[in-house]
């Protein structure tokens, strides 16, 4: 009787074992993703930057603007350490394409952020590489 019991109970949590669907642990999002920002200044330059110079971070894909050419590609966020992944950039040949190739390099080394208020820093070894605002 007693091994009866024992096999319908193991019977019945291998059954409940292999109907249940796996744990997912969600996704917790950064107070920077899901926010469009404007780039209003990048490493000590004098470059003008164009007002559709933007970034949107959203589930693990960047999308911006470097002022003419659109770019995109995944970046990776662990407390307030970011990592870009070399994504992709349009080629559109515009009249000042020392800002979009400054942007895309900068980009690559950028790897830790810091937000305060509505304004949001990239950096490189603590050091500012790009300041945003939200936009």
């Amino acid at each position: 009787m007693i091994k009866r019991f024992l096999a319908g109970l193991s019977l019945m949590l291998m059954v409940a074992g292999c109907s249940q669907t796996p744990v997912q642990t969600p996704r917790i999002s950064s107070v920077i993703e899901d926010r469009e920002w404007e780039l209003v200044s990048f490493e000590k330059t004098s470059m003008q930057i164009p007002k559709n110079a933007t970034l949107l971070l959203i589930d693990g894909r960047y999308l911006g603007n470097a002022g003419c050419n659109s770019m995109g590609g995944e970046y990776q966020i662990n407390a307030d350490r970011i990592n870009f992944q070399a994504g992709y950039s349009t080629k559109m040949n515009c009249a000042d394409m020392d800002l979009e190739m400054k942007v895309l390099g900068l980009m690559q080394k950028v790897d830790q952020f810091s937000v305060e208020g509505s304004r949001l820093s990239l950096m490189h070894k603590g050091e500012v590489l790009m300041r945003f605002t939200e936009k």
